[in-house]
């Protein structure tokens, strides 16, 4: 997570002067900066830049729902559709350039997640080949216009979140096939193959892969957090017997490969199959449920520990300094130890911190993009 006083000097001098006086108090108050979609109360779709306290300091309108903001360290921003969209948007944080949309190809959609690389030169966006039911990446160059490249395979179906680590993309394989003519119905649940992948982002090569144990096939692998010292944390959402409690939380780390965090059966329960978001910050993880209306938070190495928190339509998780941040799909916004407090957006699943590498491993090593060799 960035702080307020990086934020700014990112952002340059012009954009603060171009402020206005309630955005730029709340920005010379905020402890943290975010970024994500939103809905206004009369149905209009967007993206915003805002500060912890939910006060916005820029926002763009979108021609759709958007999914997830991703940012680049040369101070960009990037908004996904949700799947089976076909635009995604750049903009300035700081709100001093027009915004530049771009599509997926005719026969691609996203998928509603990105990652830049450790340069912000090229931009790695999950992206659904549904006439032949496979993942890609596809593959835009942030230094031209967001001019598609090429793109990779995911060695899977239904690729959904994505990150850098080290030189690898790492993707959730979802193992849904969908179909926009079919709108956002699952076409295969009986035959799902979820995995989590690794692939070396200079050319598509398959460097790992992962499953859960075979009884967890229809735990669909959707998002992913990351922490330096502790590995990357997987969230899922079951799409077999709702009657059944499946655990929806893993771990992968290079000595175990993937396992499963075990959760206390009535915190699992209260997630409902569904995690929206996942969050980590230090020795702490938390996840959210919009459907079963919680947020729960616990310690790492003793997950038992998980305290539940009651909070409607939540979904946005966001790490901050003493804890998390979240927003609900409602309009509100709850910071650590504190109520929920009212915003004038409704947010959409995903709370983003604005930092240059916040889905790259501080300590994996720094990646040069360079002209990725494609591999289809």
């Amino acid at each position: 997570m960035i702080d307020r006083r990086s934020f700014v000097k990112a952002a340059g001098a012009a954009f603060a002067a171009s402020l206005t006086p309630r955005a730029g108090e709340a920005l010379e108050r905020a402890d943290a900066v975010f970024g994500s979609a939103f809905k206004t109360k009369d149905g209009q779709f967007g993206a915003a830049v805002l500060t912890e306290t939910g006060t916005v300091i820029t926002r763009v309108r979108l021609p759709a729902r958007g999914h997830e903001v991703v940012f680049s360290p040369s101070g960009h921003a990037v908004v996904f559709a949700r799947r089976p969209g076909t635009f995604a948007m750049a903009f300035a944080t700081n709100g001093m350039t027009r915004p530049t949309v771009f599509s997926s190809p005719p026969d691609r959609h996203f998928y509603g997640h990105g990652t830049f690389s450790a340069d912000g030169k090229l931009l790695y966006a999950t992206e659904n080949d549904f006439d032949h039911a496979r993942g890609v990446i596809g593959i835009y160059d942030a230094t031209d216009g967001f001019r598609r490249l090429c793109e990779f395979s995911t060695h899977g179906t239904g690729p959904h979140d994505i990150l850098l680590f080290g030189r690898a993309l790492v993707v959730a394989n979802g193992g849904l096939e969908t179909h926009p003519d079919y709108g956002r119905t699952k076409l295969n649940v009986a035959t799902m193959q979820p995995s989590l992948v690794f692939i070396d982002s200079r050319d598509g090569t398959l460097m790992a892969q992962y499953t859960l144990a075979d009884d967890l096939s229809k735990v669909s692998i959707r998002h992913m957090g990351q922490d330096a010292q502790h590995g990357l944390f997987i969230a899922g959402q079951h799409e077999g017997d709702p009657a059944r409690l499946v655990p929806l939380v893993a771990r992968w780390n290079a000595d175990s490969g993937l396992t499963t965090i075990p959760l206390a059966a009535d915190a699992t329960a209260r997630l409902k199959g569904y995690i929206g978001s996942i969050a980590v910050n230090g020795s702490r993880l938390a996840v959210s449920s919009p459907i079963g209306g919680v947020m729960l938070q616990f310690p790492i190495d003793d997950p038992k520990r998980v305290r539940i928190i009651e909070y409607e339509k939540v979904c946005g998780l966001s790490a901050t300094g003493s804890g998390f941040a979240a927003t609900s799909m409602a309009g509100t916004m709850r910071l650590p130890r504190s109520a929920e407090q009212e915003t004038l957006l409704r947010w959409d699943n995903h709370l983003s911190a604005v930092s240059p590498h916040s889905k790259s491993s501080p300590s994996s090593g720094r990646q040069r993009s360079g002209q990725p060799r494609s591999r289809q």
